[in-house]
């Protein structure tokens, strides 16, 4: 695979916001994180991109589920969505051929905007929690790649995009990667 022409001081963050952030308290009594042994962390990707106006964006779906010392699910969960969107200076470079008549960001573009927006998210996530019970937890450090086996192969093509809060109207094609199942990873507190 030919190194693709990444430049970074090409590409601009327009857009980082969260589309759901819910802390659900199942039980009758307060649940204290600090009582967790482990936390499932289930992740969903979704990639989409507009080649006329070098738009992509990237949201993460994310469920934490706290696991006490007997391994059973905590009465305490939360649910974050986040949505970013980065305009691509020289998108048109960095499409490949995917079947069809269908092109796709190129892998090192991909894999470095899901970086970015994961990392964000870590950081979007921790000053939103601050002063709930899951104060003071922060999503795992990540490889990207990893985050990647949460997306899927296949791309579909749609006519608009789902949410974009600053997008330019009249669109003339979006591919998207639809979320993949939910993945689980489970991390040590």
């Amino acid at each position: 695979m030919a190194k693709s022409p990444i430049d970074l001081s090409r590409i601009a963050l327009t857009e980082a916001s969260f589309l759901e952030c819910n802390i659900i308290q199942t039980g009758p009594a307060f649940v204290v994180l600090s009582n967790s042994e482990n936390i499932n962390l289930e992740i969903g990707t979704e990639f989409a991109f507009t080649k006329h106006n070098n738009y992509l964006s990237i949201r993460l779906r994310l469920h934490v589920q706290p696991i006490d010392k007997d391994e059973q699910a905590m009465a305490l969960s939360a649910r974050f969505h986040t949505h970013f969107g980065f305009v691509v200076e020289n998108l048109d470079e960095l499409l490949v051929p995917s079947g069809s008549e269908n092109s796709i960001p190129d892998f090192m573009l991909t894999l470095s905007l899901l970086s970015i927006a994961y990392s964000t998210s870590r950081g979007m996530i921790l000053g939103k929690v601050a002063g709930t019970a899951f104060e003071g937890y922060g999503l795992p450090l990540m490889d990207a790649r990893e985050l990647l086996e949460y997306a899927s192969d296949e791309a579909r093509v749609h006519k608009e995009p789902t949410h974009r809060p600053n997008a330019v109207q009249n669109q003339q094609e979006l591919a998207t990667q639809p979320t993949a199942k939910q993945k689980s990873k489970r991390t040590k507190k």
